[in-house]
Order: C-alpha cells, then sequence, then structure tokens
C-alpha cells in the first residue's frame, strides 16, 4: 500500500502521530474542507498572512519554537501551491483540491 506524503501543512512527531490534531475535530479534515472552498490564489494569501501573524507575535502567546514550527508550515504550503502556478498559471483560481486532481497529487491529512 502506498503512503501518500503528508499534506503540507501538517506536521508528525517521531512516532507518526499527528501535532495538528485540532484539524480533525470534523467529519473531515478542516485543511481538506477548507481547499474545497477556497481558490489556490486566496490560500496563498491565506498562507502569507498567517505567516506574518506568528512573526508578530513571536513568543508573546505560544512558546517561540511552536510558533516557528507554525510558520515554516506555512511557508511550506506557501511553496507547494506556488509550485503548482509556475506549472500551470490556470489553476490559480480553481479550488486547491481541484488543482492537486488536475496534478495528480493526493495528500494524506
Amino acid at each position: 500500500m502506498e503512503i501518500l506524503p503528508l499534506h503540507p501543512l501538517l506536521d508528525e512527531n517521531q512516532d507518526g502521530s499527528k501535532q495538528n490534531k485540532h484539524y480533525d475535530s470534523q467529519e473531515e479534515p478542516c485543511i481538506l474542507t477548507m481547499e474545497k472552498k477556497r481558490t489556490v490564489n486566496q490560500l496563498l494569501g491565506w498562507s502569507l498572512i498567517n505567516q506574518d501573524k506568528y512573526w508578530c507575535r513571536l513568543g508573546e502567546k505560544d512558546d517561540p519554537d511552536q510558533e516557528m514550527g507554525k510558520i515554516e508550515a506555512y511557508k511550506r504550503y506557501h511553496n507547494t501551491l506556488k509550485g503548482l502556478v509556475i506549472k500551470d498559471p490556470t489553476i490559480l483560481e480553481m479550488t486547491a483540491v481541484k488543482a492537486y486532481e488536475r496534478h495528480g497529487i493526493e495528500w494524506r491529512y
């Protein structure tokens, strides 16, 4: 059985369990729900805003290492989407799920 790559916004602990369990509180992973509703262009902006948010509050709310991890996750996500747009600019106004389908990408959420 093929193990799908982990979605770029998610992180795993060394034992393989997810660090981002709060994304799994609904029927389907929250990230997947958002990617079905939002365009790649919208998600690119969202990922940049979240990076800024964690930079601005670094060390003020949560552990700085934890917040740096979030910044890195949003950078990974942004770079993943940006890489798809570089290959295929027509996906900007598609939902992320449709863009993944077009490029044969499947994630483990």
